[in-house]
């Protein structure tokens, strides 16, 4: 006699994915390991299946995980095109900065325009920004281009071309802040999780654990980390606020 199971819900597959990078996982041998680990009633908490009987709760596998990691497309598809399909040329509100500074020379050009009658598809998008970054290398002379497009939900009212300059300058400030941390404490630049897309959403992953460890108040992540691995189940459910 077979008894019916309940799927994996995606959300319990995410949720693992986030609690093995918190347990300081760093490979695909180190997930399953996390995974196969899992008490029952920490299963319950996540919400996992049940098979037989006795509804035994099953952790997805490492296999699954790492199917879902790899095969899971992080960018929103078409968005890309959509931004530079928009009439930039038309733009009247723009913005240009120059800068001399680390040994190089940078222009940046940022053009802003309204896009919620210009459907675009992506929720809550007011204005679309497009940078186009123009620098030049003081010692060698190389001179390098570079366009990138932003999407905000403030209105124009709310930040000007300068402000929203500013604020991608900030975000790239953050990254090359999240970099530094993933790859000092998860040594992501020496993973060998490589193909298809997982390097993108292991570094998403990443990066929503070190958030969630910060929003706890825990701004040093290896304490963080160290910290949640003397209760390895129940404090990184606490963290993640799963009753």
């Amino acid at each position: 006699m077979t008894f019916p199971s309940r799927p994996e819900p995606p959300e319990l597959r995410c949720a693992v994915s986030v609690c093995v990078l918190i347990a300081s996982a760093r490979s695909y041998t180190a997930v399953g390991q996390w995974s196969a680990n899992v008490p029952q009633h920490a299963l319950a908490r996540l919400g996992a299946r049940t098979v037989g009987a006795l509804e035994v709760r099953v952790a997805p596998s490492a296999a699954t995980i790492r199917r879902i990691i790899g095969l899971v497309c992080p960018g929103q598809p078409g968005l890309h095109r959509q931004l530079r399909s928009l009439p930039w040329k038309d733009v009247t509100a723009r913005r240009y900065n120059r800068e001399i500074g680390h040994g190089r020379k940078e222009t940046r050009a940022t053009r802003a325009l309204t896009v919620t009658d210009l459907g675009l598809d992506f929720p809550h998008a007011v204005q679309g920004v497009r940078i186009l970054r123009h620098r030049t290398d003081l010692k060698t002379g190389t001179v390098s281009r570079q366009t990138v497009y932003a999407i905000t939900d403030l209105t124009s009212n709310q930040a000007s071309p300068q402000r929203r300059g500013q604020l991608a300058r900030s975000q790239w400030t953050i990254e090359n802040r999240l970099h530094f941390v993933r790859d000092t404490t998860f040594s992501e630049d020496a993973s060998k999780i490589r193909t298809c897309h997982a390097p993108e959403n292991m570094a998403t992953l990443r990066n929503l654990a070190i958030n969630t460890l910060r929003a706890a108040g825990r701004h040093n992540i290896d304490t963080g980390l160290r910290h949640v691995s003397y209760a390895p189940f129940n404090r990184l459910l606490d963290l993640l606020n799963i009753p």
